[in-house]
């Protein structure tokens, strides 16, 4: 069975050729060669949940030695995700890249680099030796770092490229710091399986996690980790944020999951201490969204914010066990297991809907947008079903994994240990804030890109939308996870099992079974009184009035607010309102950056109105990042620390030759005191 996943992953590289050899620019077969791969890569990760079994595979290559594929429920729950999310991506991007025709060229090599960033992921989830797991580790960021840098003339991309090139390289070098630790203490042995059976110390293994933690913490966007994110996200297209989002930052999830489970449970400080940046993630990422003006950059901190949820569930599973509570245990691991499903799902959704959007007004600025749901219905019917999904608001799927953490985090309140009460006290409280913030940044983002006036001229006359299907299909998975919860948990529990044997025995698909019956109720009523009130207000007329305009009046000429016009007030001019009199993005976080504002810096720059009658004046703002100026200033440490050795440089080669000397000396210095300590 697992030779399906070989031969499907054999038929992506041909998908990989084939879109760098074809001469056409639509790549006629390059779905169906995709589809067909990444569905013979899945088949056997559904086999393996459908009957609770694990796929092998082992052959040897020079010079890894012998390499073992691996297929569990952990690797297969991953690998269903990842495949049908990655083949939505790439049928989004065949309408999203048609406005791109002109450059043939550069889009054969996205197209390819599509194919092979999915490709390196499964394969991620499958590898069981370090060597050939960190190989398809690299191409996976390498090949992103390529798919962000679509737009490579503009000079910001390249620059965010190479800030996501240097601390993908960083995360790459804690799992690099991690696994050779691992290996030297493991008799050389390079297979995840026999690392844990061979390393006895247990210190040892806390040192080996807590490295390998921290570098897939940085690819999953935990805080402080989370720099790249919010700047990658607005770089990319919208097919490759979607995928970054829904799939390639959940591969860091998994990577910690994975650590667990060859390392053994952490020690408690570890999970305190993942609970606390899950807690700062889910806090810090909703606030820096409410304050953003970019669309993408708003979706991207609401992902770090997602992240967040999901650590934290993970932290309550990982303290279940330690307590040695499975109820906590199952009700933690099941919610960050529910939670990484719908989160793939629904901010697939937002972030396509947003391409849409841009595709449509070529602008990402919610403070230029308005009025876009009378001309994109279709986008904005998805995007508030999204919407309404990710703040975790019934009867989406986003509710039901988050109504599983708190039902855990309640259970863990009633335990009789004074200290763990006050733990879950606090996430339960830190929880909820998160959700009413997450109400109040996506009714901002929708409400300014979707409802009020247009802001600007230029999607005024454009030609109509054009919705792929392929939003439908996960509208689709949103209304069944929504309705049937309990069947949705037959799937998530199976990951759940790697890590306590009881998942089954605890009734949770009975409770979740019960919450289907009243969401199906809640959802019915709904659909009722919508239809009642379009029923009664059919045959109403109803009438149109002006909008108090606030004692202006405006010119038919001049969309813009205009009290005289040629020395003559309009008297007589009908009132026209126009965006300038609506509340703008900044306007209604205004009063939320009041009450955060020691924690966020703003950046202003603006004119100052001097003269009586002034000329047109700017004003410019932006709310900076913490993190981004801590690793800002560290770069510039380094740089002079760099720079007084390149002034002390001779330009000779003798001068090149003394550094070499020295780098040898330092390294066998450091290898004589690690034998010594080893002995």
């Amino acid at each position: 069975m697992i030779n399906l996943f070989l031969i499907g992953s054999l038929l992506i590289i041909l998908s990989i050729l084939y879109s760098l050899l074809d001469k056409t620019p639509k790549g006629k077969y390059l779905s169906l060669l995709n589809g067909i791969g990444i569905a013979l890569c899945i088949i056997p990760a559904g086999y393996v949940m459908l009957y609770d079994t694990v796929l092998t595979l082992s052959f040897n290559i020079y010079p890894y030695g012998e390499i073992w594929l691996n297929i569990d429920n952990l690797s297969a729950f991953f690998m269903i995700i990842t495949g049908i999310m990655g083949f939505i991506s790439i049928l989004y991007s065949k309408k999203y890249l048609l406005a791109y025709q002109k450059s043939i060229y550069y889009l054969k090599i996205h197209k390819a680099l599509i194919s092979l960033m999915i490709c390196s992921m499964l394969w991620v989830l499958t590898v069981q030796n370090v060597l050939l797991f960190l190989i398809v580790w690299e191409l996976m960021s390498l090949s992103s770092l390529f798919l962000i840098i679509f737009e490579h003339n503009k000079k910001e991309v390249l620059k965010i490229a190479l800030e996501y090139f240097i601390i993908m390289h960083i995360s790459v070098l804690f799992l690099l710091s991690g696994f050779v630790i691992a290996v030297l203490n493991s008799n050389n042995n390079l297979n995840f399986a026999d690392l844990n059976i061979s390393i006895i110390n247990e210190k040892l293994k806390y040192i080996i996690t807590i490295l390998l933690s921290i570098g897939f913490a940085i690819k999953a966007g935990f805080l402080p980790f989370h720099i790249w994110l919010p700047k990658a996200h607005p770089a990319a297209p919208s097919h490759i944020s979607g995928l970054m989002s829904a799939v390639m930052i959940k591969i860091g999830i998994y990577g910690i999951f994975r650590t667990f489970l060859v390392f053994g449970l952490p020690q408690l400080n570890f999970i305190i201490g993942l609970l606390t940046l899950s807690l700062l993630s889910c806090l810090w990422g909703i606030a820096q969204a409410i304050l953003q003006s970019d669309i993408k950059k708003i979706l991207a901190y609401s992902s770090i914010e997602n992240i967040g949820i999901i650590g934290l569930g993970m932290s309550l599973g990982l303290l279940g066990l330690y307590l040695n509570n499975p109820i906590i245990a199952i009700l933690g691991f099941g919610g960050s297991f529910f939670h990484i499903l719908n989160h793939s799902i629904y901010k697939s959704l937002l972030f396509y809907c947003i391409g849409n959007v841009y595709l449509y007004t070529h602008t990402r600025n919610i403070e230029k947008l308005g009025a876009l749901l009378k001309k994109m219905p279709y986008t904005g019917f998805l995007f508030i079903i999204g919407a309404i999904a990710i703040c975790g608001l019934p009867p989406f799927n986003g509710f039901i994994s988050e109504i599983l953490i708190y039902m855990g985090l309640f259970k863990g309140i009633s335990m009789h240990s004074i200290n763990y009460s006050f733990i879950m006290l606090i996430s339960i409280i830190s929880l909820a804030l998160v959700g009413v913030l997450s109400i109040f940044a996506f009714t901002r983002l929708l409400s300014n890109i979707f409802l009020g006036n247009h802001r600007i001229e230029q999607h005024n006359n454009q030609k109509s939308e054009q919705t792929p299907r392929e939003l439908f299909i996960l509208l689709f998975f949103i209304l069944i996870i929504s309705l049937f919860p309990h069947k949705s948990y037959l799937f998530v529990s199976k990951p759940v099992s790697m890590f306590i044997k009881d998942a089954y025995s605890i009734n949770v698909y009975t409770l979740l079974q019960h919450l289907s019956y009243h969401l199906l109720f809640f959802t019915g009523l709904c659909i009722l009184i919508i239809s009642l009130r379009y029923l009664l207000n059919k045959k109403r007329l109803i009438a149109n009035s002006e909008t108090w305009s606030c004692g202006y009046r405006l010119s038919k000429q001049n969309p813009y607010l205009t009290i005289i016009e040629n020395n003559q007030e309009q008297s007589a001019s009908k009132v026209l309102l126009n965006g300038r009199f609506q509340y703008t993005g900044h306007s209604l976080a205004k009063s939320f950056y009041s009450l955060i504002f020691p924690f966020i810096k703003k950046k202003e720059n603006k004119k100052e109105i001097i003269d009586l009658f002034p000329q047109d004046t700017t004003y410019h703002r932006e709310y900076c990042d913490n993190y981004d100026s801590l690793i800002t200033n560290i770069h510039k440490f380094f740089s002079q620390l760099f720079n007084k050795f390149y002034i002390k440089s001779t330009n000779q080669i003798q001068g090149y030759l003394i550094y070499a000397v020295l780098f040898i000396a330092l390294t066998i210095i450091i290898t004589a005191l690690y034998t010594f300590i080893k002995t």
